[in-house]
């Protein structure tokens, strides 16, 4: 079974990213279709039946009788709980779905989808929808829970509009939903317009547990009061613990950080041109409050073009480096494709992988910034033509105490690359990197799969 998945791993890795993407949207209609067809004949046994046939298997337990979780994947949410479980999740089987299978399902009954911020105002005036909803999750659930003895549904951000409903079936027939929440990096403007927006847009949601990464989350969260019934702590992201690992066994073997070779790797997280910014409009999930100060049009997408354009140059004009280019699953980056073997572009969920074989990290208002530092990885800002000393841009910078190299104009961003990749770049010294990693990541000690596995057991089980 591992060679056959070994076979599979790699064949995808000579697979184009877009037939990658054909292919994956082509499997996702498929399965709507079937679903489709269960609606029509409203039949949720058989819609149970079918989110488990479409569903993979994460973990099997070693006891016959023991219970499943019920896992809707999100891109790199699956990361933190494998961080925890590794392939044994000891007291349960876990599936995993999807989370575009709920969305479709919520998108049959109510015949369109809406924001997450749009949800509370949208179903209120559709009691009739809202209500045929309810009663078929609770249907699909009781029969989850008579096939698999479901104990607990697990997602990866408390306020995804088609799993709210869920949680409150799950209170109802005493089912577990466990938000693991992953969307943890904020800047202080973005926690202050999400926090209005949370209070505002989202009013409640009932989760029987939220687990995050830091300590910023958790005081969001109970400042918001947005689930006052709720079990809540802090975690940690769970991923980075490999990151963090990685870092140690390199300090054990005596590598530097910088390649032995004269061949570098860049890895570029690519800026999309709201990274860190609440956006505006119809269907925006924040007040207009940020609008005023920084204008409805405002982006980043003169850093984002500034930055690849350099990044570009630059390796054309060393013949030693390359470049990867990491954009997200859903960003639109207009990325124009180069001539070069030697600048790869990428779409898709993150990679901890990519780490382990890279020189240099460059990256703006991004997790992968923090992430390279526990990795002890050289790391550098890309803030072209932004001043920080502007006291409204500030607020959607992050705050790195000398943590991270910060290039603010294109001389000072040509210098930092020759000194990252040339020996000459300065990592943060162990204090300074620890309290960085714990106020972003919640991680300064690589044990939070250990956390994030307490927690469930805790929760679930009522065991540590």
């Amino acid at each position: 079974m591992k060679i056959v998945k070994k076979f599979v791993v790699r064949i995808k890795s000579y697979m184009p990213e877009r037939f990658k993407l054909f292919l994956r949207v082509t499997l996702l209609r498929l399965r709507f279709l079937a679903l489709s067809a269960t609606y029509a004949m409203r039949m949720p046994y058989f819609t149970a039946l079918l989110w488990i046939f479409f569903s993979k298997k994460l973990g099997k337990s070693s006891h016959k009788q023991s219970g499943s979780i019920f896992v809707f994947d999100s891109p790199g949410g699956v990361d933190d709980l494998r961080a925890a479980f590794g392939s044994d999740f000891f007291s349960w089987n876990v599936f995993c779905l999807d989370g575009e299978i709920i969305k479709h399902l919520f998108r049959s009954i109510f015949r369109e989808n809406y924001s997450d911020y749009q949800y509370n105002s949208a179903v209120a005036s559709r009691s009739l929808e809202h209500r045929k909803y309810h009663l078929y999750l609770a249907e699909i659930t009781k029969h989850l829970k008579n096939r698999l003895r479901l104990q607990a549904f697990v997602n990866f951000n408390f306020v995804y509009h088609a799993q709210r409903e869920l949680m409150r079936v799950a209170r109802e027939q005493d089912v577990r939903f466990i938000s693991l929440m992953k969307e943890c990096l904020r800047t202080k403007g973005y926690w202050e317009s999400t926090l209005l927006a949370y209070q505002d847009r989202i009013g409640l949601v009932f989760p029987s547990a939220i687990f995050v990464h830091n300590s910023e989350t958790y005081k969001l969260v109970v400042e918001s009061r947005i689930c006052p019934d709720c079990e809540l702590k802090v975690v940690g992201q769970g991923r980075s613990d490999r990151l963090i690992k990685f870092r140690h066994n390199k300090i054990r073997s005596g590598a530097k950080y910088h390649s032995s070779s004269r061949h570098y790797r860049i890895l570029y997280f690519a800026i999309s041109e709201t990274a860190g910014l609440p956006y505006f409009g119809p269907s925006s999930e924040f007040l207009t409050f940020d609008e005023d100060l920084l204008g409805a049009d405002f982006s980043w997408k003169e850093l984002a073009s500034s930055t690849l354009e350099d990044l570009c140059n630059y390796v054309l004009k060393n013949s030693n480096v390359e470049l990867v280019v990491k954009g997200k699953p859903s960003g639109v980056y207009g990325f124009k494709t180069n001539n070069s073997s030697r600048i790869k572009y990428y779409h898709g969920n993150p990679d901890i992988d990519l780490f382990e074989s890279i020189d240099l990290v460059v990256g703006f208002n991004t997790t992968g910034l923090f992430e390279a530092i526990a990795a002890g990885i050289p790391v550098i800002s890309s803030e072209l033509g932004i001043d920080r000393h502007d006291m409204v841009l500030n607020r959607f910078l992050y705050e790195f105490d000398n943590s991270i190299a910060v290039a603010s104009d294109r001389e000072s961003f040509i210098k930092l690359l020759d000194q990252a990749l040339h020996g000459d770049y300065v990592l943060p010294e162990e204090q300074l990197r620890i309290k960085i990693l714990d106020r972003y990541l919640g991680n300064p000690d690589g044990k939070a799969g250990l956390r994030i596995k307490n927690a469930f057991l805790q929760h679930i089980n009522g065991k540590c």
